[in-house]
């Protein structure tokens, strides 16, 4: 009867550490997520600090070169220097907004944009971040439809993508960027889930290694 009455005991101490061991791992973890919280908060901060900053600059920036354009004749080589100048600071702003939003300090812009004319309005810059020995390829649907997305955003992605490319084939290759207007349907091969309609999708292949398995993992 002792005995029984020990194993007893010995059970319920056993369950009752179990639980304490349990509690204490989840209090850790809360903890842990709580500190990387507040270093996110603060991180946040000093990102919209740092934007505001840039912000200030690229405003003087874009201000003076819009300045140096109306006062240089049209057809003088400058233009072209100052139209690049322009062009970047513009796209640095655009960062710098992605920044603010990070910082939870801007809100996103969406909004209805052509995905083409945005594809091709970031040509040049694409060509510059391949360099010369990679090859851009533009196969864009002209019956593509707007889409709904915050410009910025759009434009980071996919210069992340094209850089992630440029990376992949140090040899030189091809990059290729396609739209297409695709109709998903409800039939059972649709397995993703998507809501049947109308679709403008964007590809970006390249003819690069790929990743490799630690890549990967």
């Amino acid at each position: 009867m002792q005995q029984q009455e020990l194993e007893h005991t010995r059970q319920v101490l056993t369950a009752r550490t179990q639980a304490l061991e349990h509690a204490l791992a989840e209090r850790q973890q809360l903890e842990t997520q709580l500190i990387a919280a507040q270093k996110l908060e603060s991180l946040g901060t000093l990102a919209g600090g740092i934007a505001h900053d840039f912000n200030n600059l690229l405003t003087i920036i874009l201000s003076s070169t819009d300045i140096a354009r109306a006062i240089t004749p049209v057809d003088d080589p400058v233009q072209d220097e100052l139209g690049a100048v322009f062009h970047a600071a513009t796209r640095a702003s655009t960062l710098t907004r992605q920044l603010l939003g990070f910082a939870c300090k801007q809100p996103q812009r969406i909004a209805r944009i052509d995905l083409n004319a945005q594809i091709q309005a970031m040509h040049t810059l694409l060509e510059r971040t391949l360099g010369p020995f990679c090859t851009l390829e533009l196969e864009l649907d002209p019956t593509l439809q707007p889409v709904q997305a915050d410009a910025g955003h759009l434009e980071q992605v996919v210069i992340n993508v094209v850089l992630n490319a440029h990376d992949a084939m140090p040899d030189g290759g091809v990059l290729s960027i396609a739209t297409q207007r695709m109709t998903i349907d409800s039939t059972p091969v649709n397995t993703a889930g998507i809501p049947p309609g109308s679709y403008s999708v964007l590809t970006i292949q390249d003819t690069g290694s790929g990743m490799d398995a630690a890549t990967c993992a």
